[in-house]
């Protein structure tokens, strides 16, 4: 199971950020962190194969990708600017390794390839 941390009142829009990390916890309760620097943790998820993991960090408005070795240990880290059209919310991966991502701001969903290629969007008419 991973968890992001919190490390600022991430809904107060003076709060100062400080960027917190992801964890994984193992079955025998330990927590090792994975990897920092994310803003604001909200999305994670895993491809299908477990070898890449995706996170949405909104507050950096950004899609955070990192390839995992087989133990986990990550390695590669890239991110997908989402500024243009929002803040990136939740997220899934689907069967065939597409990311589903909520975009806050732009009230919709994108989804993209593997390969964090943008491929299609839709966008609702009104707020909740």
């Amino acid at each position: 199971m991973y968890a992001g941390s919190l490390r600022f009142a991430v809904f107060d829009p003076s709060a100062n950020p400080m960027p917190g990390e992801l964890w994984r916890i193992e079955l025998d309760g330990s927590a090792p962190v994975v990897y920092d620097g994310i803003v604001h943790p909200n999305g994670v998820g895993l491809s299908p194969d477990e070898l890449t993991i995706y996170h949405s960090d909104t507050r950096s408005k950004r899609l955070v990708i990192h390839d995992l070795d087989r133990d986990g240990t990550p390695g590669t880290r890239r991110a997908v600017d989402l500024s243009s059209h929002g803040a990136p919310d939740g997220l899934a991966v689907d069967e065939h390794g597409a990311v589903w991502v909520a975009i806050l701001g732009g009230f919709g969903i994108a989804r993209f390839t593997p390969t964090a290629c943008w491929t299609a969007a839709s966008t609702f008419r009104r707020r909740w």
